[in-house]
C-alpha cells in the first residue's frame, strides 16, 4: 500500500527544499516516489523546480487540499497509474490548516493509503508571531494538530534563537516530539525519514477551530504568481537577476510598512536552474546557478506572500521589473500574472 506524507507548515518554512531533499533520498533507496503540489494559485514556483529535478509531480492549483478534495484525489490516482510510487510526498498550502478533519480523515474512509504521522515544518530563523496575531493563529493551529513537528534551517539560525522556538513550541505542545533538521544540508533529514516510513499515524486529533478567524488570517494575506521570459540585450547573471529583483520587490514593500510572508523565484535557461527564496529578510538559495551563469535570456516563475493588498504586490512587480530593465537592458514577456486574496476556506468533507 502506497504511503502518503503530508509535510505542513507555515509560508516560507521550506517545505519545498525538505520533500525535494527527501525524495532524492527515497529514489536513491529505491523507493518509487510521487509529489504534489498545491496553492491558491496556478504556476507554481514547487512545481517547477520538482519538474526541473525529474520527480514525477502534480499541482493542485485554486485552493487548498480541503477545498480541491476531488482534484486530491485525482491527482493521487495520476500518480498511482503513472508512477506506482510507494511513497507519495504532499506539500498543502502553507496558510492551510485542519489537515486531519479535511484531508486525512476522509482519505483513511476511503482507502488505499498508508499514512504517516502528520508532520508540520517551522521556520527557526522566523521571529514567532512575525505576521501578527491573527495571522499566528493559523500556525499555532498547525502546531496544535502536528503528531510531529520539525525546527527546520537549523544550521542558519543562532542557537539563542533554536531555544527560543523549542520553547514556544513545547509552551503549546508539550507532548510532540520536536525534531531539528535542515531542508539545505539534510542534517536531521534521515532521522525524519525513518520516523515517516517506520511509524504509521494512529487516530488523529481533529481541531477544534473557529473558521471565522481562519478565514480572517487568510484574508489577511495576498498571493501573487508570475511567470514570463526575460530577454536581455547583453549577457547577464542568471543568478543576481533572480536575488536582485527579489530584493527589490521586498525592499518596496517593506518601505509601505508591508511585511513579506515569502518570496520565491526560480529561474530556468535550459538544463540550468536557479531557486532562491526570502523570508522575511533572509535570502536563501536552494538551487543556485553557479558562481555564475551568464545568458541572453530564461524563463522564470515568481511567487509572493506577504501581509497587503494584491494591488501593491502587484505594482511592486512592475515597478521590480522597470528597475531592472534599466540595470539589464533586458525586456519582459510575462505570460502569467494573478494577484488575489484566497477565498475563505470551505472543506469538501470535515470528519470532525
Amino acid at each position: 500500500m502506497t504511503r502518503l506524507v503530508i509535510l505542513g507548515g507555515f509560508l516560507g518554512a521550506g517545505k519545498t527544499t525538505v520533500l525535494l531533499q527527501a525524495a532524492r533520498r527515497l529514489i536513491h533507496r529505491g523507493y518509487k516516489v510521487g509529489y504534489v503540489t498545491n496553492d491558491q494559485g496556478a504556476q507554481l514556483v514547487d512545481t517547477a523546480m520538482a519538474a526541473a529535478t525529474d520527480i514525477p509531480v502534480v499541482e493542485i492549483a485554486g485552493g487548498c487540499f480541503c477545498c480541491r478534495y476531488s482534484e486530491l484525489t485525482t491527482a493521487l490516482q495520476t500518480l498511482q497509474t503513472q508512477v506506482a510510487p510507494d511513497i507519495i510526498l504532499a506539500e498543502p498550502v502553507g496558510s492551510c490548516t485542519d489537515l486531519v478533519a479535511t484531508v486525512i480523515k476522509p482519505l483513511a474512509l476511503q482507502g488505499g493509503y498508508d499514512f504517516a504521522p502528520l508532520s508540520i515544518l517551522a521556520d527557526s530563523t522566523a521571529a514567532p508571531q512575525a505576521l501578527g496575531p491573527t495571522v499566528g493563529y493559523l500556525q499555532a493551529k498547525q502546531w496544535e494538530e502536528a503528531q510531529l513537528i520539525l525546527l527546520n534551517k537549523i544550521d542558519m539560525a543562532a542557537p539563542r534563537q533554536l531555544a527560543r522556538w523549542e520553547q514556544e513550541i513545547q509552551s503549546q505542545r508539550p507532548d510532540c516530539p520536536i525534531y531539528r533538521m535542515s531542508g539545505q544540508s539534510g542534517d536531521g533529514l534521515d532521522t525524519w525519514l525513518e520516523v515517516v516510513l517506520g511509524r504509521q499515524s494512529t487516530d488523529p486529533t481533529s481541531l477544534i477551530i473557529d473558521y471565522d478567524l481562519y478565514a480572517q488570517a487568510e484574508e489577511r494575506l495576498g498571493w501573487l504568481n508570475a511567470c514570463g521570459q526575460v530577454r536581455a540585450n547583453q549577457l547577464s547573471d542568471m543568478g543576481f537577476w533572480v536575488e536582485e529583483l527579489a530584493r527589490q520587490m521586498a525592499s518596496g514593500l517593506r518601505d509601505q510598512g508591508l511585511a513579506v510572508a515569502h518570496l520565491k523565484i526560480l529561474a530556468l535557461d535550459g538544463a540550468t536552474v536557479c531557486k532562491g527564496s526570502l523570508v522575511g529578510q533572509v535570502w536563501t538559495w536552494d538551487r543556485p546557478a553557479g558562481p555564475a551563469h551568464v545568458s541572453h535570456g530564461w524563463e522564470f516563475v515568481l511567487n509572493l506572500r506577504a501581509v497587503a493588498a494584491p494591488a501593491s504586490l502587484e505594482e511592486g512587480l512592475w515597478k521590480s521589473l522597470a528597475q531592472n530593465q534599466a540595470m539589464h537592458g533586458a525586456r519582459y514577456y510575462i505570460t502569467h500574472l494573478e494577484a488575489f486574496v484566497p477565498l475563505a476556506p470551505k472543506p469538501v468533507h470535515r470528519v470532525a
